[in-house]
């Protein structure tokens, strides 16, 4: 979870959920992911109760990335994806968007998350 003290909060507030394929899988345990890796980043509202509970609240964004180097060459070989909220309407221009921050990355195949066991 992203929460208000932080400083990427504006852009990627929220409950976040990192759901991977048995490619990316292997990928996090080796550092570097293999072609047919996919991701998929979903970012809910955070919302805090009275009592100082946090839950879900409405989905805000799904996001997905998949390593398929025979249609994509830039940025590791990874395409980009972004829906809206609980729709299936892609985010225009997203693939650029995404392909840009994940290029800060590079040293981590790209990707900004890590496993945790």
């Amino acid at each position: 979870m992203i929460g208000p003290s932080n400083p990427g909060f504006a852009s990627f507030g929220g409950i976040h959920h990192i759901y991977a394929n048995d490619a990316a899988m292997r990928g996090y345990a080796a550092g570097s992911f293999p072609e047919g890796s996919v991701l998929v980043f979903d970012r809910f509202e955070a919302l805090t109760s009275k009592d100082d509970l946090t839950t879900h609240g409405a989905r805000q964004v799904v996001d997905v990335m998949q390593k398929d180097s025979s249609r994509v060459t830039a940025v590791g070989g990874w395409d980009f994806e972004e829906f809206v909220g609980s729709t299936r309407a892609r985010t225009s221009g997203s693939r650029d968007v995404c392909a840009k921050c994940h290029s800060t990355q590079r040293s981590h195949d790209f990707m900004f998350s890590v496993y945790k066991d």
